[in-house]
């Protein structure tokens, strides 16, 4: 199993930058990339509930796996995997979620953008700094 901390990040290609904040034009890169080969293992970094299976795209193979973690305080989002995972199931931190699918493809192949899995956290402020639902 590679440990998140091992894997190196996409950093900047042809495509531009797969940093966190890095411009998208009118908006900002909402995750970070890191960079994995096709079909590599993707294990999770923390233990939680998937509480969502989707689709990256409209019309497109891509995935994505939606983990709640912390009692409800973080939504990790794991885009461009395929899933070996249901919703509702628990998982614990190294626990495999699916498989690295080739999102190069879509954005021109390798020489263009390094192959990679987009990682986003939410957080659900209100768990953090307090506060009382209204109604």
């Amino acid at each position: 199993m590679k440990r998140w901390d091992d894997v190196p990040l996409r950093g900047s290609d042809k495509s531009g930058s797969g940093g966190f904040a890095a411009s998208r034009g009118a908006r900002r890169h909402e995750g970070e990339d890191y960079k994995y080969d096709v079909g590599a293992e993707v294990h999770t970094p923390v233990g939680g509930i998937v509480t969502r299976l989707g689709w990256c795209y409209a019309d497109e193979p891509y995935r994505l796996v939606e983990l709640l973690t912390h009692g409800g305080v973080f939504l990790w989002r794991f885009l461009y995997i395929t899933p070996c995972v249901k919703a509702g199931d628990v998982l614990f931190d190294g626990d495999l979620i699916g498989h690295a699918q080739d999102i190069a493809l879509k954005y021109g192949g390798p020489a263009k953008m390094k192959n990679h899995v987009h990682v986003e956290i939410n957080v659900k402020p209100s768990k953090i700094i307090g506060g009382k639902e209204d109604g």
